[in-house]
This record gives C-alpha cells, structure tokens and sequence, in this order.
C-alpha cells in the first residue's frame, strides 16, 4: 500500500509540475501556452522566482492545519502528498522531496503543517460544523472541487483577494484554473504545486498499441499532433475494433471499441470546447450550453452507445441505451481487466489509472479527448469533479500568517518536489516511450475547468450527463425545463458575493 501511494503521488507531482505552465486562456481563444515551460525542469527559467513574504515572518512553533482527505476511507484520493510520517516513505525521492520541503518552510517561518485527516471523500462536513460553531480549527480545507463550489455560493470561503501574500500570477499556481473559475475579478479555491493530487482526476483516453496495429488503424499520436484527433475518428476507429465472439451475445469478453464510466460525456463536451457556463473578462457569468456544437456532442456521444462499454458514476445505472455494463461491485476493476485483458482498444479514464497498469503485460499510449472537428482551434481535458482544490474558511482568523505559509509552501514545492518526481516518475516510470511523455505535455496543457460543471446552477451538468448516458432524446425540453432554476441559481450566488 506504501508503494501504491509512493507511485501516485508521484504521477500527481509530475502532472502539476508540467499543467502549472497553462497559459491564461478561455475556451475558444487562440491558445498560445508557455511551451518553454511545460514539460521542463529547467531550474533556469525560475530561479529568480522567490516567495514575496516578510523577512521576519516567525511564529513561534505555532501548528498550521490543513483538513483534507486521508487514512483507510480515503481510497485512492488521499492527499498523501501534504505530510510524510513513515519513516520509510522518506526513502522515495519524491516523498524526501516533501519531507524536506516541509521542513525547510517550518524552520524558515517556525510554523508545523499539520493534515488532519478524514476518512473517505468527503471533508464537507467538519467543515460545516466548524463554520456553525465559528471555531478556527483549520487554517485550510480541501475540498473535492463541487464542494468547494457550494462552500463558495454559501459564502463560507475567503475570497483569495484577501490573501494579501499569495501572489496568484505565480508560476507555482494553476494558471488556468485561476483564469477560468475566475469570478467578479475573484477566486474562491485553487491549485498549487503545494498539493497536486487532483491532477490525477485529468481526463485522458488509454490505447492498446497492439490492437491499434492488428486492426490497422491510423496511429492515434499522428492524428493528435496532426490536429485531426476529432470525435468521429475516434468513433471509426471504436467501431472498427468493437466484435462479437460469435455467439451472438455481447458480454465483458467481446471485443470493444471502448471501455469507460459515464464521465465520458463530460469530458467530451468540455473536450469539444463547450462549456455550461463562462466568464467573461470582466467576470460575469453567462449560462452558454445551449447552441448548435451541443446538438453534434451529444450525437456523436449517443452514436457510441453500441460499442462502448460501461459502467456510472452519475447515472441511475449503466443505461438502457447500452449493450452491456457493470454493477457498481466490480466496476473499476473490470473496467481496467478488460482494457489490460485486450478487450478493448480504448480506456477513458482518469490519469490515475496508469499506476494500475505499471504492471499490466498490455504496451498503451495515451491521448487527449478529441476535438468536435478540426475546425477546433486545440484540446481541451476536463478535471473529474473528486479534486481537491485548496481553500480558506471564513473562520480562519490570520490571513496574513496563512498567506504567508501557502506561498512560501508553494514557491518550496515549485523548486523542489515538482522537479523531483518530473525527473524519477515521468520520465522512468510511466511513459513507456518518448511520445507518450510528450502526449502529457500537450494533454496537461490543456486541462480546462467549467464553472457550470463544479457550481452545478440548475444542475444542469447531471442532468445533461443523464440525459445523453441513456439515448440523448430532448435535450431542448431538458435544457428549457431547468434553465430558468440555473438563472436563478447563478444570480442568487451572484448576489452573495455582493
């Protein structure tokens, strides 16, 4: 279990090392990215870049706690990457990289970081209760990114203009992330090189090499650097490697075209560069879902339903519409048995999963969701909602000393951790060739957030999931039926914030 950790935290540290190079860009703006960065450990290009904070900040031994996911609940979204305390551990260069970087900031300011751990996913309500009770327990909270967005609309979060030494424009923060759920010229919650486990929930698509080859299909890396990695082409080729045994039944031991659970849909329609709701520069928001490129997601989304099997996240079940899924018992497990089997040419899943194929006998590569069409100016990766984002309770009642710490904490890890794990996981464990590490590149340049998806206003993101998980039929009924609740939603937040 140690070394299970050990692998994902260091997939995680690597993934924010190169997605922090994001460029401010909004969907369907000429992305230009900073590619002089993604992908590097160049120590030249940041070494001038320093945390901005007082010279004489010391506290005393005084503890800074941070409430996030951990322990036997937490499963596979542990933030085991805030604190090492098996001694063990610290024979990993990435976890001696954390080690050293805590230490470093907890001599430099005289402060102890402290996680104090939840079981399972859910820290929503030690949260709640602490705020209700107006206790400062926790200085930071990590959150899962929707409940981040509820905290946010229920005004129990500091808006981080008054962090007065985060300096968010820092290479050290998720560039995107800040640009995109940027809200009235704010932000609520975010990402740093801190804390990078969220990145596992990125959004990719696995294939397997030698089927690509017996079917002769095109090679899925050509058709991404090419611009031509589109909707349809991965439908072609889905279908051409989907085959029945003989016996006319279509069971987990068919051959599919795709393998993956209901987030499919989202991360299509983020893919094809739709969003639910966007900001515009000056921060204001605009529900914008409903227009044609919607129709065409959704009908070639709907056109796979025969050659995808499934299992839900969001959905009541795997669906009428589909031939065949799991039961939520064995999910996850057959989902990765029957792509590491040679049953499926594609697996959709989160970047998480290539540590449980480190040891798999099946050679895959791994590209980004596919464009609508090539008229789509680049990708776009969606982030799975159980990311945890950094955020501050209204009770915490020193601004200046947390400010302090995450940017210093922050600037450390920069420099530190993120180089360590780029270095010893990227380049030596994951990627299985030289394409592969570049396809993360391009795809951790790419990761997009939806402000409609995490708030959720009118929940429009389920509904739709729903809607197009089981045939795709009235979609302009749905949207009409639930867009003036989102309307309303999306002002009632707005008016909070007020």
């Amino acid at each position: 279990m140690q070394m299970k950790k050990i692998i994902s935290l260091s997939l995680a540290l690597t993934i924010t090392m190169l997605c922090s190079a994001c460029s401010n860009t909004t969907p369907g703006s000429d992305h230009t990215g900073n590619d002089s960065y993604a992908g590097t450990t160049d120590s030249n290009t940041t070494a001038e870049l320093k945390a901005d904070i007082p010279e004489d900040a010391f506290y005393e031994n005084q503890e800074s706690h941070i409430l996030a996911r951990g322990g036997t609940g937490a499963t596979d979204w542990a933030n085991d990457d805030l604190v090492v305390e098996d001694d063990e551990a610290r024979g990993d260069v990435v976890y001696k990289a954390i080690y050293d970087r805590n230490l470093a900031i907890e001599e430099r300011l005289g402060v102890k970081i402290v996680h104090d751990r939840v079981n399972g996913h859910n820290i929503a309500e030690p949260v709640r209760q602490a705020v209700m009770s107006q206790e400062h327990i926790y200085d930071v909270v990590m959150p899962k990114i929707t409940d981040a967005a509820t905290f946010a609309q229920e005004n129990i979060l500091v808006p981080l203009s008054e962090m007065p030494y985060m300096d968010l424009s820092k290479p050290w923060y998720d560039q995107r992330c800040i640009d995109e759920l940027e809200i009235g010229g704010d932000n609520y919650f975010f990402f740093s090189d801190i804390t990078i486990r969220h990145l596992d929930a990125i959004w990719l698509y696995y294939f397997n090499k030698q089927l690509i080859d017996s079917y002769g299909l095109e090679d899925p890396y050509e058709l991404v650097e090419s611009g031509k990695w589109t909707m349809d082409k991965m439908a072609e080729m889905i279908k051409a490697a989907t085959i029945d045994d003989g016996d006319s039944k279509w069971t987990k031991n068919d051959k599919w075209g795709l393998v993956a659970h209901d987030y499919v849909i989202t991360a299509s329609y983020v893919g094809a560069g739709e969003r639910i709701a966007t900001a515009n520069a000056d921060g204001e928001i605009s529900l914008t879902m409903n227009n044609d490129r919607v129709y065409n997601v959704i009908e070639k989304i709907v056109g796979l339903q025969d050659y995808w099997i499934r299992y839900a996240l969001t959905a009541d079940n795997y669906g009428s519409a589909a031939p065949v899924g799991f039961e939520p018992s064995d999910n996850y497990a057959e989902l990765l048995n029957v792509f590491t089997s040679g049953n499926a040419l594609f697996m959709g899943e989160c970047m998480v999963a290539i540590e449980d194929m480190r040891q798999a006998d099946v050679e895959f590569g791994l590209v980004p969701s596919p464009k609508l069409d090539e008229e789509q100016d680049e990708y776009y990766s969606a982030v799975n909602q159980v990311a945890a984002v950094m955020a501050i309770p209204v009770t915490n009642p020193d601004l200046e000393r947390t400010s302090i710490i995450i940017e210093a904490l922050a600037a450390e890890s920069h420099d530190t951790v993120r180089p360590a794990y780029y270095e010893t996981a990227i380049k030596s464990k994951y990627t299985r060739d030289t394409i592969s590490a570049e396809m993360l590149d391009l795809i951790l340049d790419s990761v997009s957030y939806d402000l409609g998806i995490y708030y959720n206003w009118g929940e429009l993101s389920g509904k739709f999931c729903h809607l197009v998980y089981n045939g795709g039929e009235g979609f302009a009924s749905m949207y009409d039926a639930n867009v003036s609740a989102a309307e309303a939603a999306l002002d009632e937040f707005i008016e909070v914030l007020e």
